[in-house]
Parts: C-alpha cells; sequence; structure tokens
C-alpha cells in the first residue's frame, strides 16, 4: 500500500508549453473558439448536410423562404449524397459524421445566417443572390 500511496503523492510534471506559432502568423493569433461557425457565403454550403435539433450545434442557422426572390440560395434536395456536388443541391443525412454541414432550421428570419427556398426542380437550384 506504501507504494500507491508514494505514486499518488508524487508531483504530477506541468503540461507542455503551446507550440510556437509558424511563420507569418502572429503569436497574438488565438485558436478558434468550439462555437457555432459562420460562412460569408452561403452559395459555399452544398453537399451531405445533417438538420440539428438545437442552433447551439449547428455550423448554420436557416430559416426556409415561402418565394425565391427572398432567399440567398435556390435549394434541390437530392436522394443521393453524389449528386449534392454543386451550388444549391442538398442531400439530407441522418448521420451527423458523414455531414458536411450541419443546419438549423428556425421559423425568424432575424435570426439566420442564411435564406434557402426549396426548389422541386434541379435546374433552378444555385445562388440567386
Amino acid at each position: 500500500n506504501a507504494p500507491a500511496v508514494a505514486m499518488a503523492t508524487q508531483a504530477v510534471a506541468p503540461m507542455a508549453a503551446p507550440m510556437p506559432a509558424p511563420a507569418g502568423v502572429p503569436a497574438t493569433t488565438a485558436p478558434l473558439p468550439l462555437a457555432r461557425l459562420t460562412y460569408n457565403d452561403p452559395c459555399q454550403v452544398f453537399g451531405s448536410i445533417y438538420i440539428e435539433k438545437s442552433a447551439r450545434y449547428a455550423d448554420l442557422v436557416v430559416y426556409k423562404e415561402k418565394d425565391r426572390a427572398w432567399a440567398n440560395v435556390a435549394v434541390f434536395l437530392e436522394d443521393n449524397a453524389l449528386f449534392a456536388d454543386r451550388i444549391g443541391r442538398w442531400h439530407i443525412t441522418d448521420n451527423r459524421g458523414l455531414a458536411d454541414f450541419t443546419v438549423y432550421y428556425t421559423n425568424r428570419a432575424n435570426l439566420a445566417d442564411m435564406r434557402i427556398f426549396i426548389t422541386d426542380l434541379e435546374a433552378e437550384a444555385g445562388c440567386v443572390q
């Protein structure tokens, strides 16, 4: 029992110092916080999408517009993830780990990062801006 007590009372080594910043990057640059991402260009959001139940865990908060004129992106929902490879083409996935982006649908347009219009025509999918 004495060796276990001796091990428990030994000083713990301090954590290693942070790695120095790479050349050309200021040393004062702080790492990004673990918070919701924001994207400046809604047209870059395509691929596999996972629908979150909480805005806290989503990459983007999205508002569904009833009219295409007010949307940032016209979205066509693809059945196959392989076809969701261009602007405005989304494949909704049930597996968060396979998603390119996670979104939360809000019913308040003023809280949204982007506005989408769901279209039935593949040819209409794309940026509306």
